[in-house]
């Protein structure tokens, strides 16, 4: 069977509706990619339902369809992870109801421009590579953000660009997540990140093959160093 869709992972993981039947099952003991989708929303979803003390509702129908929006995929296609806060809030009833669009427009796109801009760089095109671009480390309710703006070809297939902060040592890095064709995105960083750097300072973006591997592809297309 295909990929498992956003909506029956979060369903699963958060037991907002049924469990997996025969088929999901079997493609989730199958599938890596689908598993660990499950695995870490529940991990998240249950933080959020500890966190709150409330109970946890299905989402309006109008949520998945923004989410199909907005990860610009189908069912038959494998969501790259950037999905995944979108539809813990979602699966938390934090976005409902007729604002639903906006909602997770917002989580999407870093909720707006305010904040302190802490550095910024150019995003320059590595050798045999084309495409520039900007980034902002902001400073925005009591954490870190990065926010991007990118001209880029457009990915070809299945392919998709991915947004990394790669630590001075050039070997550890982390994955912010997928860049919408729009160029434009804005990321929370991660525990610890969320707070300094670290050496945490080059911005990348790379292009990713459609194929539940989260790893780096080694295929950066523009880059840029925040400075200190």
């Amino acid at each position: 069977m295909e990929h498992l869709s956003a909506e029956r992972i979060a369903a699963i993981a958060s037991d907002l509706g049924p469990g997996p039947m025969a088929a999901e099952a079997g493609h989730l003991a199958r599938c890596r990619a689908c598993s660990d989708d499950v695995e870490e929303l529940a991990a998240v979803t249950s933080g959020v339902r500890d966190a709150s003390g409330t109970t946890l509702r299905p989402p309006h129908p109008d949520v998945w369809a923004a989410i199909d929006a907005e990860v610009g995929g189908s069912a038959a296609t494998r969501r790259p992870r950037a999905w995944l806060p979108v539809a813990v809030a979602a699966a938390a009833g934090l976005v409902v109801g007729a604002g639903a669009v906006l909602g997770v427009q917002a989580l999407r796109d870093g909720g707006g421009g305010s904040g302190t801009v802490l550095a910024r760089t150019d995003l320059a095109a590595l050798p045999g590579q084309s495409g520039e671009g900007s980034a902002e480390l902001v400073r925005a309710s009591d954490a870190l953000q990065l926010r991007v703006h990118a001209s880029l070809q457009g990915s070809p297939g299945a392919e998709y660009h991915e947004v990394w902060l790669i630590n001075s040592d050039g070997k550890r890095m982390y994955a912010l997540g997928v860049l919408p064709s729009s160029g434009d995105a804005s990321y929370w960083l991660p525990a610890p990140l969320d707070q300094q750097l670290d050496g945490y300072s080059t911005v990348d973006i790379s292009l990713e093959p459609d194929d539940g591997d989260t790893a780096h592809s080694q295929l950066s297309l523009v880059r840029g160093t925040l400075p200190g």
